[in-house]
């Protein structure tokens, strides 16, 4: 058995994290729904640059809680620094949760696609976790080789949307730009500070995953100099892809077509493509969907590392296999997204995971003011405090969002999270937490 994560991985490892856990079918679905309540191009793009941007200014935060932290386990590891071991406790809950039905969904996500390809019916639930345990064997073998793979399918799923970029351009110099003399003002029938929040929470789902190389700080070999790096460069390579995107998309479809869409990725396929088009999308997505899937996988056990480490659940979560990597914390999280992917209730599923990602950035942006004025070296992101109080503000006007539009789904999530406050206590009162001080 390995004593300690190895410190194995750097900068290209942190990039193809970020890009690898948040470009995935959200660039191929929120169009549709962006250009719904865009009244022009301008203000289309716009939406996916702001909410870049914004994701950029999250992402110095997390790099300079994860320089004055570099220990495994992200979100956590900051929750407990600012609240005590009951807030940190809860955070990682929260994080452990998100993390499993994201891996269930995106497994489900994969499966759906497949069938349209084979046209056959897979029964979804049965080969999603088929899928998610062969994923997990793999990633037993340790993290230089998990690390390869995933730098590997960023690479692959970056090229196939650049490619897709690419064909949209060449059809449009072809056409000579025909569909602008169809091109439409789109209206939109609600008010447009309304508009403009609803599409930026469709564009931070698009973003999501993007703090993910946090998790990895102890097995950075430079967290302090590669994590803020690692981070910025993926974004800012996500946020220029996304961009290239939906630049390609206007310039097959105008945007009073692509508004309502459900997949505007695939209505733009059929135009350059025929027939083929669908198809294309498709395997384009299950490549980008395999991806975010592997990557969260990859990050996962690393919550229950650092958990079980600071004492707050059983000690055998903290061990490493001899690949150095948390074996067990690797079998518990594949049986927990099993659970999750064999009720195949897609919706359900994302949406708890949707709450609560908002909720750990809610929770770490707070966690910033409480722990940014302890004498600790290392980098300092840029604004303080107005970068955190802009974040927040952002935080609760999603989650108030995300309640208002799917509230009966949404309601499960505050159930889970009730349920990690019983545990805690309970555990606390008959004696199984023994916290470890730092």
């Amino acid at each position: 058995m390995a004593k300690a994560l190895k410190r194995i991985v750097g900068i290209g490892f942190g990039v193809a994290t970020v890009i690898g856990s948040s470009v995935g079918i959200g660039i191929f679905k929120w169009p549709g729904t962006i250009a719904t309540y865009s009244t022009n191009e301008l203000l289309f793009i716009s939406f996916w640059i702001i909410g870049g941007l914004l994701s950029l200014i999250g992402c110095f935060i997390y790099a300079e809680l994860g320089t004055k932290f570099p220990i495994a386990g992200g979100p956590f590891v900051f929750g407990r620094a600012a609240f005590g071991n009951a807030g940190g406790f809860l955070t990682g809950w929260m994080d452990l949760i998100m993390n499993t039905s994201a891996i269930a969904y995106l497994a489900i996500a994969v499966i759906e696609y497949l069938n349209q390809i084979i046209g056959y019916q897979l029964h979804i639930g049965f080969t999603s976790c088929i899928l998610i345990i062969l994923l997990a064997i793999f990633q037993w073998q340790g993290l230089r080789k998990s690390s390869a793979l995933q730098i590997i399918m960023s690479l692959a799923k970056t090229i196939c949307l650049l490619v897709f970029v690419g064909a949209c351009f060449v059809y449009f110099i072809k056409s000579d730009g025909v569909h602008n003399s169809e091109t439409k003002t789109t209206t939109s029938s609600i008010p447009l500070f309304t508009a403009i929040i609803l599409s930026l929470r469709a564009v931070f789902l698009a973003y999501t995953g993007w703090n993910s190389a946090i998790y990895f700080s102890e097995e950075d070999v430079n967290p302090g100099k590669n994590l803020p790096r690692s981070m910025a460069y993926g974004i800012i390579s996500i946020i220029i892809l996304y961009v290239l995107v939906n630049l390609g998309l206007m310039a097959v479809l105008p945007l009073h077509k692509m508004a309502g869409s459900d997949m505007a990725a695939a209505d733009a396929a059929k135009v350059v493509f025929g027939n083929r088009g669908s198809l294309i999308v498709t395997v384009i997505g299950i490549i980008s969907i395999l991806g975010v899937l592997y990557a969260t996988m990859l990050f996962t056990p690393r919550v229950l590392f650092a958990i079980s480490k600071a004492g707050l659940i059983h000690g055998s979560l903290s061990t490493l296999n001899k690949n150095a990597i948390p074996g067990i914390g690797l079998i518990i999280i594949t049986l927990i997204s099993l659970l999750f992917a064999s009720t195949g209730l897609f919706f359900l599923v994302v949406s708890i995971s949707a709450v609560f990602g908002i909720l750990i950035d809610l929770l770490v942006y707070i966690s910033y003011l409480v722990v940014r004025n302890k004498k600790m070296v290392g980098y300092k992101a840029w604004g303080y405090p107005f970068n955190a109080v802009l974040m927040i503000i952002v935080s609760l006007g999603l989650i108030i969002g995300l309640f208002v539009e799917d509230l009966n789904n949404s309601f499960y999530s505050l159930i889970l999270l009730a349920a990690g406050i019983i545990v805690y206590f309970l555990s606390k009162r008959k004696g199984l937490i023994k916290p470890i001080q730092e």
